[in-house]
Order: C-alpha cells, then structure tokens, then sequence
C-alpha cells in the first residue's frame, strides 16, 4: 500500500499504527544526545556511524536492506557516502520512517514487520540491522528472518543491547524491560552464539552495553 511518495506499507490499514510512533518526535534529542547516550549505555553517539561506516565499507554492488533503520538519525550521512547503493529502509514504525524520509528524500521506505520481511529469500547482497535485536531479542526468530533474505554469501551487520558490568546499564536494560520496551536482557556471550548459529561469524567489538556484530552468510 502506498502512503506518501518514496513510502509504503506491507501491512493491513487496521497494523499500520506502532507503539514507538508515539516517541518518534523525541527519539531523535534523546538517543543522539552524549549527556543520555555516556551515562546510560557507556558508548558515544558516535559509535553507531563508526559501525555502520565499517559495514558500508565492504558494501557490494547488490540490494541492501537496513531492518529497523528508524530515523536514520546516526546512518544517513554514511549512506550519502554511497550515492548509488540501492538501499531499502524499513521499520515497524511509520513514524520512523517519515523522520528517516527527510534525510533520504530519494530513497524508498517500506513499513513491514522485522520478523516476517516482505521480501523473497535471498534479496539482499547485504543486511544491516541496528539497534532492533535488543528490541525482539534472540528467541524472537529476528536473526533467521535476516539469514533469510540474505544472499548466498551475503554480508550482515547488527547492534544490539546486553548485559555487561556496567551498573546504570544493567539498572537501565531492566527497567526498559519491565516497561515493554525491550526483550530481557541478554549477555554478549548468548548473543553471539545466536548470531554465529545462522552466519560465518567475521568481528565483534563491544562498547559498554552495545555490542557490534558482522557475519557472512554461509
């Protein structure tokens, strides 16, 4: 179904609201901002445009999905980068969307669910997932859903949340837990053998609770 120009949804009129279209106008001033992002997660806003720079780095020349993209608020500059990379942008939220729409104009916008892809298997070159783990969590089928539509010899990129030493981040994964926000708190070592169960496992670098992963698909 097609809503605006550049935006369109996979989902029936009566699914296309979500609950994190309420805190789509104030995501973008909290999760970009160093006095939340430090204290919380122990990792600079900076991080996520490092990984998702590293990971467009060994871009090939094929389709590329970013699932869960959100509002672009930390990829849009590295994907400027790329000027005729063919990226599809999808998330649940299609107020998300339209945030990410106005630092893409040109680019194509799908809302659809991250654990039933409206696409065939093995659409996408490469598969890049930020920051919606966390959200759904490993037993949600998320990582076999990105296996799927990944290419023979695909690569694939995520960020999510875990457990780790840090006691405001252990105190701050909980509450979000206890108010739905997100999945129950998983540790990295649980995690990785999640990711590494569907894909060549290729690095992994942890920055206080955020973990970043890449792989290939086998």
């Amino acid at each position: 179904m097609r809503i605006a120009p550049g935006l369109w949804s996979s989902l029936p009129p009566d699914q296309q609201t979500a609950p994190n279209d309420r805190h789509a106008a104030g995501y973008d001033m909290l999760i970009g901002s160093p006095l939340y992002h430090r204290p919380a997660w122990g990792a600079w806003p900076s991080c996520h445009a490092a990984a998702a720079r590293d990971a467009m780095a060994g871009a090939q020349a094929g389709p590329i999905l970013d699932c869960g993209c959100g509002s672009l608020l930390f990829t849009a500059d590295i994907y400027r980068t790329l000027p005729t990379a063919r990226i599809t942008f999808l998330d649940r939220s299609l107020a998300m969307l339209r945030r990410g729409q106005r630092r893409r104009p040109d680019d194509h916008f799908l809302q659809g669910s991250a654990l039933d892809l409206p696409f065939r298997d093995g659409t996408f070159s490469q598969v890049l997932c930020w920051g919606t783990l966390h959200v759904l969590g490993t037993p949600s089928g998320l990582i076999a859903e990105l296996r799927r539509v990944a290419m023979p010899g695909g690569r694939v990129a995520l960020s999510t949340l875990v457990r780790g030493d840090r006691w405001l981040g252990e105190y701050m994964l909980g509450m979000l837990h206890r108010k739905g926000e997100l999945a129950a708190p998983e540790t990295e070592a649980a995690v990785t053998d999640a990711f590494t169960g569907h894909f060549e496992f290729a690095s992994s670098r942890r920055i206080g609770n955020f973990l970043f992963l890449t792989g290939f698909t086998r």
